[in-house]
């Protein structure tokens, strides 16, 4: 049975609520691998620890080099995790421990620094902002692709729905094109028609006052001669009662 235009649009809108929804939950995935990023970032920064040599130490170094995870880099992100979007986000860090005491978080002695520790970790922290972004932006990319490969058969039924669309309005335009040509061929033999019939019924017509004006000169015709002769009788009738008065008058005397 063949689909009316409105199954196309339940069609095409059920499809395209789909893909909405598909979109919507990468989009939430997405927000909370930024999240975990920004999180990643913030742990970072804060394992940067000052003794009280002030000797900048990465808390996060120690891990490596005391046999630790071998994929994990400087500053204690796990490489691996970040470039696998099916895996989680972890931060390696582990905290130096020493028996100095007095030791303070980073952001609040960054006036007392040596100049030379300063420019260190600016630049670490630069390095690692620039990590997260092109391991974000590697993410995104190889996701954008998954999303595209997911959606695949979703997206070529919307194009495939729309095109039966368009081809089902161009025949239904084509189709009353062709049913308005019709009509309009017809529409036009219907006046000829017309027009010819009332050439033919005025010319009966027109032949029909013409009978009927000679037939009414024939009878006013007639009329007349009959007025005519009443006339004529009418005087004659007067004649004669002047003769039968006149003889009436000659018998009285």
């Amino acid at each position: 049975m063949d689909s009316t235009p409105e199954d196309d649009l339940v069609t095409i809108k059920t499809l395209l609520n789909r893909l909405a929804s598909s979109l919507m939950d990468q989009n939430s995935k997405s927000t909370e691998i930024e999240d975990k990023l920004k999180e990643i970032a913030r742990h970072s920064s804060s394992s940067f620890e000052i003794d009280d040599e002030n000797s900048l130490r990465n808390s996060s170094a120690g891990a490596t080099s005391s046999g630790g995870d071998t994929n994990t880099n400087a500053v204690g992100i796990n490489m691996a995790s970040l470039s696998s979007p099916s895996s989680t986000f972890s931060s390696t860090t582990t905290s130096t421990t020493t028996n100095t005491t007095g030791k303070r978080d980073l952001t609040t002695l960054v006036e007392t620094l040596d100049p030379r520790d300063s420019e260190i970790h600016s630049l670490q922290s630069e390095n690692l902002k620039l990590m997260i972004t092109l391991q974000t932006q590697e993410f995104f990319s190889k996701n954008y692709e998954k999303l595209l490969e997911d959606n695949k058969e979703l997206l070529i039924s919307i194009k495939n729905s729309i095109l039966n669309r368009k081809n089902y309005t161009a025949e239904l335009s084509m189709s009353n094109s062709k049913l308005f040509q019709d009509k309009t061929e017809t529409t036009n033999r219907e006046i000829e028609l017309i027009s010819k019939y009332n050439k033919q019924y005025s010319l009966v017509f027109e032949k029909i006052m013409e009978n009927l004006k000679l037939e009414t000169g024939e009878i006013i015709h007639v009329l007349e001669n009959e007025v005519t002769d009443n006339q004529n009788s009418n005087q004659e009738l007067a004649q004669l009662k002047e003769k039968f008065k006149n003889l009436e008058i000659a018998l009285n005397n």
